[in-house]
């Protein structure tokens, strides 16, 4: 179902406990509307992100697609970063 495939992205990205210290930080000095909007932004423009990858990664299927494209769109000096930073 829908509610499952959401779930299981949500606890690989650990999205929830990467941020959250952040938090504190980013309502003292920024407020909460900032908060917020930033994350509608960002979220905005990583979608975009996913939605190539996917494309190239449907485009030209092999096993381990997603850190193969990574690593050759950066390029030989910052493809294993984004390759690693990928998984």
């Amino acid at each position: 179902t829908m509610f499952k495939t959401l779930a299981i992205s949500f606890s690989t990205m650990t999205l929830f406990t990467r941020i959250t210290p952040l938090y504190g930080s980013s309502l003292q000095y920024a407020g909460l509307a900032t908060l917020v909007w930033g994350w509608v932004v960002v979220s905005f423009f990583t979608w975009f992100v996913g939605i190539a990858m996917a494309e190239i990664c449907s485009s030209f299927p092999m096993t381990g697609s997603l850190y193969f494209w990574a690593a050759h769109l950066a390029g030989p000096k910052w493809g294993p970063f984004s390759s690693w930073f990928c998984a």
